[in-house]
């Protein structure tokens, strides 16, 4: 991955781990610390963020590529891409405002070469991420695990704690290397 210009963590974990309620928690805690974060979480094909019987599909579905809705307090894009394969998550990156960022988290994604931060719940009977993926820098989970030496184990109850974490080892080094 080519250096990016705001500093990128994925959130992995097996399907219905609680991924996305950690990134709702977490968001709370960053917004407290005065932090701007972007979240880019991959869906299965064809999601629909405009619905029928709204003007924005009805547009999007008469053939319009792109359809921007906009009001006063947000705005979305809605591009519809020609070619089946997904662009690279670094194209996706460059798409953020990075300028008036602190961090993006990435949900899903599990290829990519950016650090990682594993959610594991051993009730699941999932294995563990982390041993195939060597950007996986920490474990948050419910239950005590033991984990080879460079991985972070983290309390998932604890938000506070990771947003700490997250805080002390992938935005701060970024920030100190500039």
């Amino acid at each position: 991955m080519q250096h990016p210009s705001v500093p990128i963590l994925g959130i992995s974990g097996h399907k219905k781990s609680g991924k996305t309620q950690l990134i709702i928690e977490l968001l709370k805690h960053f917004n407290e610390r005065g932090l701007r974060v972007a979240v880019i979480k991959h869906e299965q094909d064809h999601f629909h963020i405009d619905q029928p019987k709204h003007d924005s599909f009805s547009l999007r579905e008469a053939g319009a590529q792109q359809v921007l809705l906009t009001s006063n307090q947000r705005w979305a894009l809605l591009y519809e891409r020609e070619q089946a394969q997904e662009p690279s998550i670094e194209a996706h990156i460059a798409d953020l405002q990075t300028e008036s960022l602190d961090l993006v988290l990435v949900e899903g994604n599990a290829g990519n070469t950016f650090p990682k931060l594993e959610v594991h719940r051993p009730i699941m009977c999932k294995a563990l991420l982390f041993p195939t993926d060597r950007h996986i820098k920490a474990v948050a989970t419910d239950s005590p695990l033991i984990l080879s030496d460079e991985i972070t184990l983290l309390d998932l109850n604890n938000v506070k704690i990771i947003t700490d974490f997250i805080c002390e080892e992938i935005i701060a080094p970024f920030l100190n290397k500039g």
